[in-house]
């Protein structure tokens, strides 16, 4: 993953997940919903060369691209 994508998901608070040295590079997010068992959703967040952001899959140029823009908004 790149050092700015992975520092924009560590910057929404939630737990990042992955290993740089995976073969398959896949990274989640563990979103604490709450419960009396301490429940979390995972979302997957990078796979491979692919980015998730808002359900929808992005290139890794794109990704920066967006992350770009929310910067500036």
């Amino acid at each position: 993953m790149h050092p700015e994508i992975k520092k924009f998901w560590e910057a929404t608070g939630h737990p990042l997940y992955g290993s740089p040295s995976s073969i398959i590079g896949i990274w989640e997010l563990h979103i604490h919903v709450g419960g009396p068992l301490s429940i979390s959703r995972i979302e997957i967040v990078c796979h491979g060369d692919k980015h998730r952001f808002q359900n929808k899959w992005y290139s890794e140029e794109e990704m920066l691209a967006i992350i770009k823009l929310i910067a500036f908004a």
